[in-house]
């Protein structure tokens, strides 16, 4: 990535806090996987996509036509009340829950 210069510690944490936000995004959402699995009974795919042989957790990994185009009523209606986060959404989610003063606090430290 760096073609032999070391990267800066700043640019190397920002790769490593990346690094950690996408792998809690993938915990969260196998999370939300199984609670909509248990919710809906298993019931995750509608016709068209168990006729297509569609995996399930595509549904929670793919863009949003595609996972409305073959999810069940049943979780379109899970979805309803406990809604698809995607990772730009989740990545977001994050930095709003940061304390104002957790970046100057950094600093100091």
């Amino acid at each position: 990535m760096s073609r032999g210069r070391p990267l800066s510690p700043i640019l190397r944490d920002a790769f490593e806090h990346q690094r950690r936000l996408r792998e809690e995004f993938r915990t969260h959402r196998l999370h939300a996987y199984i609670a909509a699995e248990t919710h809906t009974n298993g019931c995750l795919l509608n016709a068209e996509g168990r006729a297509r042989g569609i995996d399930p957790m595509t549904l929670f990994t793919r863009n949003r036509a595609y996972a409305y185009r073959y999810a069940s009523e049943e979780l379109r209606d899970w979805w309803e009340q406990h809604p698809r986060v995607t990772f730009p959404e989740y990545e977001r989610q994050m930095y709003e829950a940061v304390p104002d003063d957790y970046y100057d606090m950094q600093l100091i430290a």
